[in-house]
């Protein structure tokens, strides 16, 4: 049983305690459809999409959780139909890189204890995205503002972060595997170690990813980010997230055709129209939507509530 997104290295979406990213619950008009001219003239293409602003594009989330949000676990299939909704629950595990400091003791047990003193920067590191197949940045360090410390993570798809409170500790599963200059092993067996570990604990095979080469590359990318120094290599698993997944045609005909993918690291470009290619999902929570969810997604980090 299991469904994510993954999500990018921190999904631009409402923060919760744990995982979660930041934005507000409230009733919201629906959005108009683009302009006659713009829908004319303005074809979204892969070069030229068609791009909204930040507020646009929380009203039109907004619209969406209304019209397809329940709290209700409903026993249904795994993959929705334009027609029939899935409600499902989202269980999943992400690979955590919980650096050591210079005594050798781990980040995410000094975080735990409370203490601030000597913990690295908020700021971005270059791992191995799995699904973009190349480096990208994902958020490590004290996040003062918010109280939280971001380790850098991945799961089945790419970049993500374990997001810990100060003062509380974290659970994680299976076996550490230590990382680094110096660990002696080589970026091959600690991947396979690390596969097997994943498995074991999904009970799942995890194909089409990640595949050995993927966690080679991205313990590659690790040890080359000196700003990570020696790592502990562990398993978490996330709080089960409630989701009804849906359609982007059932998104569509809800919103007065509206569809939009996230732009991360956009500026003022929040979001574009969805050009219609791929074959997508769109996650629903009670606070943030998800429109890239995919089938191994939903095969791999999803369950039904049968």
């Amino acid at each position: 049983m299991g469904c994510a997104a993954s999500q990018p290295d921190e999904p631009e979406v409402p923060e919760l305690t744990t995982n979660k990213p930041d934005a507000t619950e409230a009733a919201a008009k629906p959005v108009a459809a683009p302009s006659a001219p713009q829908a004319t003239v303005d074809k979204p293409t892969a070069d030229k999409p068609i791009t909204v602003d930040k507020a646009t594009y929380v009203a039109w989330e907004r619209e969406v959780i209304k019209a397809f949000y329940t709290p209700e676990h409903k026993v249904t299939a795994l993959f929705p139909t334009d027609e029939q909704p899935a409600v499902l629950s989202k269980e999943k595990y992400i690979l955590v890189v919980d650096a050591c400091d210079a005594e050798g003791g781990c980040i995410s047990e000094k975080v735990g204890s409370g203490a601030t003193e000597g913990l690295p920067e908020h700021q971005h590191v270059q791992l191995w995205h799995f699904s973009k197949e190349k480096e990208d940045g994902v958020r490590f360090g004290h996040a003062v503002d918010d109280g939280i410390f971001k380790h850098p993570a991945c799961d089945l798809g790419g970049l993500t972060n374990l997001r810990q409170e100060m003062g509380k500790p974290v659970k994680f599963a299976g076996t550490p595997v230590p990382w680094g200059a110096g660990t002696g092993d080589a970026a091959e067996t600690v991947a396979e170690s690390l596969l097997v570990q994943w498995r074991e604990l999904t009970g799942k095979e995890l194909t089409p990813t990640p595949t050995l080469q993927d966690i080679t590359k991205f313990l590659a990318t690790v040890e080359k980010a000196t700003t990570l120094g020696p790592v502990m290599l562990r398993f978490h698993l996330l709080p089960p997230e409630h989701r009804v997944v849906v359609t982007p045609t059932a998104v569509k005909k809800a919103t007065g055709g509206i569809y939009y993918a996230r732009i991360y690291g956009g500026g003022d470009k929040h979001a574009k129209i969805w050009d219609g290619e791929g074959e997508f999902f769109c996650g629903v929570t009670e606070k943030f939507v998800t429109t890239n969810l995919n089938k191994s997604n939903l095969e791999m980090e999803c369950v039904t509530y049968a």
